[in-house]
């Protein structure tokens, strides 16, 4: 599965051809195999320059978005934050790329009700039938540690 034009336009800050919304680009990633979703986060880690965005522009990038989303639910600070259990300080340090620990991120994430995007970055693992074959079969037996011989 691609992306599509829908995914581009501008964003909150203006600049043309950016993700409008990064959690589109994940929730688009469910229910396509784990390359072809690497493959999509991975063109939007690049952006449109051509190169791998600092995790600096990331965290930028994704309270960017972030405040996107809270706009489009028509959800000022104060009322996001108080969903989330957190201070309105710390949801602008969120939204403005100043830092924030993972913790935060998940509880505005269940606030704003999109906390299933995080199955995309730990994804379950599956059974490749092919490796069930390759693997030995399972011990049946404790030994004992083999002593080496001093030459």
């Amino acid at each position: 599965m691609a992306i599509d034009d829908s995914f581009y336009g501008a964003s909150n800050s203006g600049r043309e051809g950016e993700l409008v919304d990064h959690f589109l680009l994940l929730d688009s990633t469910r229910g396509i195999s784990d390359a072809a979703a690497q493959q999509q986060i991975q063109a939007w880690l690049l952006g449109m320059s051509g190169r791998r965005l600092t995790s600096e522009e990331i965290e930028i990038e994704l309270g960017d978005h972030l405040r996107t989303l809270r706009i489009h639910r028509n959800l000022d600070q104060a009322t996001l934050s108080e969903r989330a259990g957190i201070s309105v300080r710390t949801l602008r340090n969120l939204e403005a790329g100043n830092g924030s620990s993972l913790r935060t991120l998940i509880q505005v994430l269940r606030a704003l009700g999109r906390e299933s995007w995080l199955e995309t970055i730990a994804p379950v693992p599956t059974i490749n039938p092919l490796m069930l074959t390759r693997q030995p079969k399972p011990r049946r037996r404790a030994s004992k540690p083999r002593q080496r011989k001093h030459a």
